[in-house]
């Protein structure tokens, strides 16, 4: 569980630094790394990149809390990213769509880490220090207006990870 979790994290972070250097700078959100693949007939990549993700993230989750019989909590965030991912696959005008499973999964996948490792959830207040920091550094607030999507889904994935590895570290 341990391998697969880091596999993930690595999967992510280096998809996203990959399209933050194609893209010149940071995407909007980790839907926009799409951008960051070249023309044609790339969009089935980030689908298969994102299934990948989900899968290596939330397999350890579901097996932490199947344990306590709650093992759909940790289910329900793999399928929503896995129909987000696909969703550019087969639907011409998926915005909306995209945009309703994608904050449904950051939600749902929030259960999680609140039932394993509750203290990762302090991590949502680098949002109100961000916006504090804003106010200080107005170039900050530029930057951060264009990726606030970027950091909610950060934060999500911060708290997934750093709750899994939290309960795998301490159980060995």
């Amino acid at each position: 569980m341990m391998a697969m979790t880091i596999t993930s994290l690595l999967l992510a972070v280096a998809f996203l630094a990959f399209a933050a250097w194609r893209l010149g700078g940071l995407p909007e959100s980790i839907s926009a790394t799409v951008w960051a693949l070249p023309r044609g007939g790339w969009r089935w990549f980030w689908a298969v990149w994102l299934w990948a993700v989900a899968i290596t993230a939330f397999a350890p989750m579901v097996e932490l809390l199947d344990a306590h019989a709650l093992g759909i909590l940790g289910f329900l965030p793999m399928v929503l990213l896995g129909f987000v991912g696909a969703m550019p696959l087969f639907v011409a005008e998926q915005r909306h769509a995209h945009n309703v499973l994608g904050v449904a999964a950051g939600v749902v996948s929030q259960f999680g880490p609140a039932l394993l490792c509750v203290e990762w959830l302090y991590a949502w207040w680098v949002i109100p220090l961000l916006l504090l920091l804003s106010e200080l550094w107005p170039r900050l607030d530029d930057r951060l207006a264009e990726r606030w999507v970027l950091v909610a889904e950060c934060i999500c994935a911060m708290t997934v990870y750093g709750s899994v590895l939290t309960v795998l570290t301490t159980t060995m």
